[in-house]
């Protein structure tokens, strides 16, 4: 079986950018986060199968992340494909926000 290498909190993206009203996607760990390179509007980074720098610092965070999976490693993915996400409006969710949006929150108490 394999380990997952989870984020120490998920990662918020909508499931598709210009349909907020379809919902958000939580990424947890290094394999949703690989994955999640070629979904949720994300994958638009790639123009013409060229990634953008974003996506590519993503990409290797994640694959370092899960040769290596410190705390470290961990937190620079997490942060890298926020940063991907955040390039392609995917981003639901500010940092601060987060946590609650995984525990159900639709909006900060």
């Amino acid at each position: 079986m394999l380990k997952r290498m989870s984020f120490e909190e998920p990662l918020v993206v909508w499931l598709i950018p210009d349909r907020h009203d379809l919902g958000v996607r939580r990424i947890w760990d290094v394999s949703e986060g690989l994955a999640a390179l070629h979904r949720y509007g994300i994958e638009r980074l790639q123009r013409s199968g060229k990634p953008c720098r974003e996506w590519r610092d993503a990409a290797a965070a994640l694959l370092l992340a899960r040769r290596h999976p410190t705390p470290h490693a961990l937190e620079h993915a997490r942060r890298a494909l926020g940063c991907a996400a955040a390039k392609a409006n995917a981003l639901a969710a500010p940092e601060e926000l987060s946590m609650l949006v995984a525990r159900g929150h639709a909006f900060a108490p």
